[in-house]
């Protein structure tokens, strides 16, 4: 199967299927917020939890990055590999398969200029959940643990993907390299998560980017018939200087 992925200056069909995100509306909330986050082009980008690769073709197309994609899921690396061989980026793209948490500790390449993610967030899940789901992976294909890896993703030691994603920052970012995060409140009790998560590991919110979405573009219909508030955020190190974009 194929999904449509549109940004503001072109559309991209790409291959993907039912047990890998097929619904790219966080991705291009993302791309839509990075027309105002006046990014440099040429740069090194990690793409972490990159699912059939729509931010990493964004990104190598449209502003010439060389990405490094991490994802967890066999199937999802298999069909974005094939989605960067069909947009002629294969000198622009690779993708590590495997567990991200696993890969800030064996990680021994390059520095990257920016860290991307739109990753599962659940600040509502129950500790007897994650512990339930702690030693799963993507082999196990039923409904339920799909649903868990994709949106409440916990390691066995209870950190989610955030911790990871900063963590991986504090150590494989440039001097002035950024992470930026899409997210929706949709698994969210308050989203000021992200931000505080970013503050245990010294990173300050730079820009904040907002607006609703429809259910529909993330597969949330069952889920809800009101539009979803969506954030961009970029984080940089040190200290807040929180500014609202437009």
């Amino acid at each position: 199967m194929y999904s449509e992925f549109k940004t503001p200056k072109k559309t991209y069909f790409l291959k993907t299927d039912k047990y890998v995100c097929n619904k790219f509306g966080l991705a291009e909330f993302f791309a839509l917020s990075c027309e105002k986050l006046n990014l440099k082009k040429g740069i090194s980008v990690l793409d972490a939890g990159c699912g059939v690769f729509p931010l990493g073709i964004f990104f190598a197309s449209q502003y010439d990055c060389y990405v490094t994609g991490v994802e967890l899921n066999h199937l999802a690396c298999k069909l974005a590999r094939e989605n960067i061989k069909t947009h002629g980026i294969e000198n622009k793209a690779k993708i590590l398969e495997g567990d991200f948490s696993k890969l800030v500790n064996s990680y021994s390449g390059a520095n990257f200029d920016l860290i991307v993610a739109n990753p599962p967030i659940d600040t509502k899940i129950s500790e007897n959940e994650i512990n339930r789901f702690s030693n799963t992976d993507f082999f196990n294909l039923d409904d339920e643990t799909f649903s868990y890896l994709t949106n409440s993703w916990h390691s066995s030691d209870g950190r989610d993907f955030l911790d990871f994603i900063f963590e991986i920052g504090q150590k494989n970012l440039t001097e002035n390299g950024k992470i930026i995060i899409t997210f929706c409140t949709i698994d969210l009790d308050n989203p000021e998560y992200v931000s505080e998560k970013a503050k245990m590991y010294d990173f300050g919110e730079q820009f904040r980017v907002s607006d609703f979405i429809e259910p529909e573009s993330i597969g949330a219909q069952n889920h809800t018939k009101e539009k979803i508030k969506a954030f961009t955020v970029c984080f940089t190190k040190g200290k807040d200087i929180w500014k609202t974009l437009k």
